[in-house]
């Protein structure tokens, strides 16, 4: 137990530094246009028309890095609330859309694209999906830590077999199936640690012929 608690506390430090950094830098990014639009003004050279072209393109910098910082607070806001929802069963495909959210800033930091498939219809799953988000976050950084060649990760939420869900992980594109070697995958502690994390949730992970690496394997709600 308190290993996985561990795990957890460990998690949540790495999401909120990484959401951290992005208000960070959204921040950063209004204060400089402000200063632009300071000096803009201050300026007397060139015409008053082209002056206004610039304030109004440096305004088109501020506000959208405010819609921005509102995605990205929303997104933080989301992620603390899974840590309540213990009880019961979760859509899962909520779960994959919140797993790519935080997901995003460490893919594109390593030049990855991450997509999403959604089943349907809700996917009731049962387990906390603080959990099931952090092992899907760690399947996403295994791949991209092991992956010979950058491409599209794709999630899928599916329904398995009588009383399980999956989400499958796979290149978006077929041609691109061989970026990740899954007899490798299966042979690292990674591999390990993350069948240990999914035995907690009573799942697994099952390794799947191309294009799909392998599939998280969780218990139907």
């Amino acid at each position: 137990m308190s290993e996985t608690v561990g795990r957890e506390a460990l998690f949540m430090a790495k999401i909120t530094r990484v959401v951290t950094h992005e208000i960070a830098n959204i921040l950063a990014a209004i204060g400089e246009n402000a200063l632009l639009v300071q000096d803009i003004i201050s300026l007397s050279d060139g015409t008053p028309a082209s002056r206004e072209e610039r304030i109004g393109r440096v305004f088109g910098v501020i506000d959208k890095q405010v819609t921005r910082g509102v995605e990205v607070v929303a997104r933080l806001n989301s992620f603390a609330h899974t840590a309540y929802d213990v009880d019961g069963s979760s859509d899962l495909n909520k779960i994959v859309h919140g797993t790519l959210a935080i997901a995003g800033r460490p893919a594109r930091l390593k030049k990855f694209d991450l997509a999403m498939k959604e089943y349907h219809v809700p996917l009731p799953v049962t387990g906390n999906p603080l959990i099931i988000e952090m092992t899907l976050f760690e399947c996403l950084e295994l791949i991209m830590e092991q992956a010979i060649q950058r491409t599209t990760v794709l999630l899928r939420p599916d329904e398995g077999n009588s009383g399980e869900v999956t989400v499958s992980f796979s290149s978006e594109d077929p041609s691109q199936a061989d970026a990740l070697s899954t007899k490798a995958l299966v042979l690292l502690p990674q591999w390990t640690s993350l069948q240990e994390s999914m035995a907690r949730l009573d799942g697994r992970l099952e390794v799947r012929d191309a294009p799909i690496w392998f599939d998280a394997v969780l218990p139907r709600g």
